[in-house]
């Protein structure tokens, strides 16, 4: 019997689901965060101006240039209830962008290949094909049923308080208090 590996496809878009950034290969069992600090995009994201940032869910650690949801505790107020709703709805398009990716490549789902590089290839290409579909048609080209997908949160990160993180988490609040 065959045993069945997978490997993480991480990915930044824009509003029109465009892949603008995506990293490829780890193995599945891999920690969304760890795979974060190791792709090197942190890296990247660092250089953001201040009043920039991406969102990432509960897995993502809260940092300036990565806004993450209020952990839930359970004792959420009801700003930090309406910001992590805000944030979740916002989310959601890297959601649809990997929805709309399989169902355009539902071969993606299962690669029947023992070469790495030829499977990273073949991944990137179809992010790429992804892009270009988007450039070049007039709207969704994927049945709206089909590009649904509920990400799984893969587990809350804990916050470390360091002074960076103090910042993040009030930049957080600003953020919620404007919505």
């Amino acid at each position: 019997r065959k045993e069945q590996h997978s490997m993480i496809l991480q990915g930044c878009c824009d509003d029109t689901m465009m892949f603008t950034h995506v990293v490829i290969g780890y193995p599945g069992r891999m920690h969304d965060a760890r795979v974060f600090v190791s792709s090197g995009v942190e890296e990247i994201l660092e250089r953001l101006p201040e009043d920039m940032h991406v969102l990432g869910d509960s897995a993502y650690p809260l940092r300036s240039y990565l806004m993450s949801p209020f952990r839930d505790n359970g004792h959420l107020s009801p700003l930090q209830v309406r910001y992590n709703l805000r944030h979740s709805k916002a989310r959601a398009v890297i959601g649809r962008a990997f929805g709309h990716l399989k169902a355009k490549f539902r071969r993606l789902q299962y690669l029947d290949m023992s070469r790495m590089d030829l499977i990273l290839k073949v991944v990137g290409s179809a992010c790429f094909l992804h892009n270009f579909v988007i450039n070049n048609t007039d709207g969704d080209e994927c049945d709206e049923e089909e590009a649904v997908q509920d990400e799984e949160e893969s587990g809350s990160q804990e916050e470390e308080a360091s002074s960076a993180d103090v910042a993040a988490s009030a930049k957080r609040v600003r953020i919620a208090n404007d919505l």
